[in-house]
């Protein structure tokens, strides 16, 4: 059997060296793209300006959206709110998704960048509206839920809430997972209270533990009860100082 000279092994092993290194640098940063963008429990609202030249309707013929018109489609609320989904008449028409909702001379737009490329709940559908804001619902990730929140002020804007344990869409209420739970995991659970109408956010912090780090962590949450003025949540969790017990935690949040 023939034995390579020395020279071409020694090129050999750096080319695997460096195509392992390649491929180690492109999977991390696949992984920490997807990690952020798609479980990160933070409200999001780019405030970027869009090329509304462009935008064109969705047409539901073309054979790269044969399933699309299943999931979703253009409406109207009870309160007269419109809601359009767009596509941009160029290069991107097969990833970006443009929602336009309005209402009058009150318009609002928002892009979800590449949604086309991956599963069709990940895209926005409406599930209700109050007075205040239209709510739609998503995924976000591998046992996700997200509400994505469009605003009726005369500028409206949107916030997408991810990792989402519960809402009420009449009282304008809806309770989170903060990333702090996934970034403090050995150290405490977090939840975050929005008060849609009163615009304000509290932050509810447990002392023990949701296990797991790819644990889907709402589930840490028994049952919620929304009232006007309240909410009362029970949870279970594992005890911080004993892993092996688990630790029931009822609650009222008083909101003010």
């Amino acid at each position: 059997m023939k034995t390579a000279p020395p020279h071409t092994r020694k090129r050999w092993r750096l080319f695997k060296t460096r195509n392992m290194v390649t491929n180690l640098k492109i999977f991390v940063i696949f992984t920490i793209l997807t990690i952020c963008r798609y479980s990160c429990a933070v409200p999001l609202n780019d405030g970027v300006k869009i090329d509304t030249d462009k935008l064109i309707l969705i047409n539901y013929s073309d054979t790269n959206y044969y399933d699309l018109a299943a999931w979703i489609h253009d409406t109207i609320t009870d309160d007269g709110w419109r809601i359009n989904y767009y596509v941009k008449d160029d290069s991107t028409r097969y990833k970006d998704i443009y929602i336009q909702w309005s209402k009058g001379n009150i318009h609002g737009l928002c892009k979800r960048e590449e949604v086309l490329d991956f599963r069709r709940y990940f895209i926005p559908v409406i599930v209700g509206e109050n007075n205040s804001n239209i709510f739609l619902s998503h995924g976000c990730g591998t046992a996700c839920q997200a509400i994505l929140v469009l605003g009726k002020d005369s500028l409206p804007t949107y916030t997408d809430y991810l990792n989402i344990v519960n809402y009420n869409i009449p009282l304008g209420k809806l309770i989170y997972v903060t990333q702090n739970s996934w970034t403090h995991e050995e150290e405490y659970f977090e939840l975050a209270i929005v008060d849609l109408k009163a615009k304000k956010e509290y932050k509810e912090k447990y002392n023990n533990l949701c296990f797991g780090k790819w644990q889907y962590k709402p589930s840490c949450i028994d049952t919620v009860i929304f009232e006007k003025n309240k909410i009362m949540i029970s949870t279970t969790l594992i005890d911080k100082n004993d892993r092996n017990k688990e630790i029931k935690d009822n609650r009222i949040i008083n909101i003010k």
